[in-house]
């Protein structure tokens, strides 16, 4: 038995293999490009969603921010610290002090006035 094979028909066989590897490659290489693809594009979109996020979260720092320096700027405005107070509270009761001091004299004064005219 003997076979009898043609050159340009082992040509024609090996140019028919040869296609259709590289049609299967190319097949291949087009599914892997489709799926890179879509890999990037819910990346960009987790991206985009990680910016929008970050700006939010700056703009809530900044009002955040804000508030703390308005309550900073309130706060001696607002609040006396106890040392101030006591101190203030100090000088008043000074002041009474001295005044029911004056008044004691002068009705001392008066009194002794009153006294040395009558007698």
């Amino acid at each position: 038995m003997e076979i009898k094979v043609d050159f340009w028909h082992l040509v024609g066989l090996l140019l028919m293999f040869l296609g259709f590897c590289f049609a299967g490659a190319r097949i291949l290489l087009a599914q892997f490009e489709r799926h890179l693809d879509t890999r990037f594009k819910a990346h960009a979109e987790k991206l985009a969603e990680i910016k929008e996020a970050s700006v939010r979260e700056a703009e809530r720092i900044a009002v955040i921010e804000q508030e703390l320096r308005d309550i900073q700027i309130q706060l001696p405005q607002r609040y006396v610290a106890r040392e101030d107070y006591v101190r203030n509270q100090s000088v008043i009761e000074a002041k009474l002090d001295a005044m029911a001091v004056r008044f004691e004299n002068l009705i001392l004064r008066i009194g002794n006035l009153t006294r040395g005219d009558s007698q």
